[in-house]
């Protein structure tokens, strides 16, 4: 029963990393990153599926073969650290040197497959499935000492492999979030190689008459699961930055999208839907355009001298005054009032911003995440800075207040 839960786990997780992966891939099937993650978690996926005793046993059942599924399982976690390690090849290297190791790394992973194949097909293992004692069964069989040596080597050189890589890759990043997920993949790594040591030892104590079964059984593959989660969360921490952005989009952007509909619903309707962030993003910019008539020039300049009032500065400054524009001018477009010689809602503006306290995490998390086709690509800084005047719209900002309740005791705004 563990052994199923904690195969069902670990390969519910795995599938959830392809499923994240494939609209991007969709988007861009020649993203060597993207495919080579979407590759490595299907690959891992199926050997844990494949792992599961009842799983195991039925694709005994179904081909004929006793004990095929652990081929199925070491074929597929091989060609997984090999498609991981060329995707990482591909963050690492400029193109042609990544090309030239993401090949070489698949001829090898290919040829450890293959002798895997036929060490297994010349071993004596086809008596009976064994789902949980495989390599303890056979560990004084010659043939099969040499199939588990096989797989061992593959396993390891390629968990040690990807480990240096990541390394590499982790300490050359500036972008937080990335670096720190792949700082957790070494980790993984390093528990994954417990599964080797405990198998070995197994194997070894069994040619020395003594018993380690429960190494083999119990140990080493709790060090197995353990790291290629590990691995799993390491490769989606850049991926945080991106679902924050979402969640704030949809906390602080939505409500004020909602509230601008009215001033244009056609507008709003009819914005082509390629994704649901730029959809929201160029629909609001659409919607801030619309309402630019309704923006009183002398609510600028009252909110300005608000902010300095309250010792705003920065963006926060920028968020809240903008933010006031846009209450006080739904407030005037649901009065039927225009004004001359407004200027438009600035949804960012460099001169506004601290070039120190740009968002890379955010922004490396997309280029992480999306291929340049897509076009949340390079929307992160917009996105965040329509997100803190939103924010500020939505709560609101004490500065917004203030211009409000000086719009309603001001006789001297004058509509068109």
């Amino acid at each position: 029963m563990l052994y199923t839960l904690g195969y069902a786990l670990a390969g519910a997780l795995m599938l959830a990393v392809v499923a994240s992966k494939t609209r991007a891939l969709i988007l861009d099937p020649k993203n060597v990153r993207v495919l080579g993650l979407a590759v490595a978690h299907l690959a891992l996926t199926i050997a844990f599926v494949s792992a599961i005793p009842t799983n195991y046993e039925s694709i005994d059942r179904l081909t004929g073969i006793p004990n095929l599924a652990t081929l199925v399982v070491y074929s597929g976690v091989t060609i997984s650290l090999g498609a991981a390690v060329v995707c990482h090849h591909a963050l690492e290297m400029p193109q042609q040197r990544a090309r030239t190791a993401g090949r070489r790394q698949l001829v090898v992973t290919a040829a450890a497959v293959a002798a895997m194949a036929v060490l297994f097909a010349l071993a004596d293992v086809h008596d009976a499935s064994h789902p949980l004692d495989f390599d303890a069964h056979y560990a004084l069989d010659p043939l099969a000492v040499a199939f588990q040596l096989a797989w061992w080597t593959a396993y390891s050189t390629n968990l040690v492999h990807l480990a240096r890589v990541c390394r590499r890759t982790a300490r050359a990043s500036r972008l937080p979030w990335l670096r720190a997920g792949l700082g957790l993949v070494p980790i993984g790594c390093v528990i994954a190689l417990g599964y080797t040591v405990g198998k070995a030892a197994q194997v070894a104590a069994a040619w020395a008459g003594a018993d380690l079964t429960w190494v083999s059984t119990a140990l080493a593959p709790g060090l197995a699961t353990l790291g290629a989660v590990t691995m799993a969360l390491g490769w989606s921490v850049p991926l945080v930055p991106r679902w924050a952005l979402r969640v704030r989009t949809w906390r602080d952007l939505r409500p004020l999208y909602a509230a601008l509909r009215v001033v244009n619903p056609a507008l709003a309707d009819n914005t082509p839907a390629v994704t649901v962030l730029y959809r929201r993003l160029i629909a609001t910019n659409d919607l801030l355009r619309a309402l630019r008539p309704h923006l009183a020039p002398e609510v600028d300049r009252f909110a300005q001298a608000e902010a300095d009032r309250l010792g705003l500065d920065g963006r926060g400054r920028h968020a809240a005054i903008e933010a006031a524009r846009i209450a006080a001018g739904l407030r005037a477009h649901a009065a039927g009032q225009k004004f001359d010689g407004a200027t438009m809602i600035r949804e960012y503006q460099h001169v506004d911003a601290d070039p120190g306290q740009a968002d890379m995490a955010a922004h490396g998390a997309l280029l992480w995440r999306n291929p340049p086709g897509d076009p949340d690509y390079r929307l992160a800084m917009e996105v965040s800075a329509l997100c803190e005047i939103g924010r500020a719209w939505r709560l609101p900002h004490p500065l917004v207040a203030a211009v409000l309740a000086n719009r309603a005791t001001d006789a001297l705004a004058e509509p068109r």
